[in-house]
């Protein structure tokens, strides 16, 4: 998308809902912030009231709203569902925008359902001829182990987002999504390694300023910290270390006809189809949807998903 579609985003969203609103007031308008984010929310809104609406950045998104709050004030079918991301830990005042619904403890959809049962549900299936006992705590081990790891990169993110460097971070994990970051016995995150590579797109920053940057970050945000990771790596780590702890719990290889069905994609994908309605009922999301849905007295989550009474 150009850079003057971007800027007229806002004003083109707004213009095309004043002649839907002008059609039917009835619809409840939900943005997110792609076709993935939408697939995933229609399994669980209201069909008969509720239009999901895929836009292009949360910046937008953010801009959108505020743009209607100015002209349209009573607007009441209007909101949003975001990723906090790096929003979250730096406590941007964006958060504070106007019908934006996102979950106040976990930073993106990705971080959600690596705190659910899905990794486990998916893991089960895959490995059905297995003692479920054993499969469940290698889910365990392999999602406590990829969470921690991402947390890793997520420095070098946070640092992009605090220092604006523009270092494009879904450019580089197309270029290097087969390199290898995490060192084994014990796995480690290399942040070397991974500076080393991070420093082709932002040449002007050398490798021991990066490396001393995130150092400082680090004391400011020590670890754990679930807010520092990002679900594109999350999953990036979870295909790479996935052999590699399955040969720690089972003493072997990992059968590479299951190995050969576990990709970065297969990972996203079978994570989000596994997510049932009962972990979304969990989240902080839920809460705030729910809260959104009792003040505006719309319904965005079809009750009979959840087991209770239409706003």
């Amino acid at each position: 998308m150009s850079i003057k579609k971007r800027q007229n985003l806002p004003q083109r969203v707004y213009n095309k809902l004043v002649l839907w609103q002008n059609q039917n007031r009835d619809i409840t308008y939900v943005f997110v912030e792609g076709s993935k984010d939408r697939a995933f929310f229609l399994r669980y809104m209201y069909k008969e009231g509720t239009k999901p609406w895929p836009i292009c950045g949360k910046p937008n998104i953010a801009d959108t709203l505020d743009l209607i709050r100015q002209k349209q004030p009573y607007w009441r079918n209007v909101c949003a569902i975001v990723d906090a991301d790096y929003w979250l830990i730096a406590q941007s005042s964006k958060l504070s925008t106007k019908n934006l619904l996102y979950d106040d403890r976990y930073p993106d959809m990705e971080i959600m359902l690596m705190h659910s049962e899905s990794l486990e549900d998916v893991l089960q299936i895959a490995f059905h001829k297995c003692d479920p006992e054993k499969i469940h705590q290698f889910a365990e081990k392999l999602k406590v182990k990829a969470l921690h790891l991402a947390m890793n990169p997520g420095y070098f993110r946070l640092l992009n987002y605090y220092e604006d460097y523009g270092i494009n971070f879904d450019e580089f994990w197309k270029e290097n999504r087969r390199i290898h970051f995490i060192d084994n016995s014990p796995l480690t995150f290399n942040r070397k390694n991974f500076s080393n590579k991070l420093k082709a797109f932002c040449p002007w920053i050398s490798t021991v300023d990066l490396l001393a940057e995130v150092k400082a970050l680090e004391a400011d945000f020590p670890l754990p910290n679930d807010k520092l990771c990002q679900g594109k790596d999350v999953i990036s780590i979870l295909v790479e270390i996935f052999p590699i702890v399955y040969r720690s719990e089972f003493q072997k290889a990992l059968p590479k006809k299951i190995g050969s069905r576990f990709g970065y994609t297969e990972f996203d994908e079978k994570l989000r189809g596994a997510y049932d309605s009962t972990y979304l009922k969990d989240t902080c999301l839920f809460k705030n949807i729910g809260a959104w849905e009792t003040e505006n007295e719309r319904t965005i989550l079809d009750p009979k998903k959840f087991e209770r009474s239409p706003a």
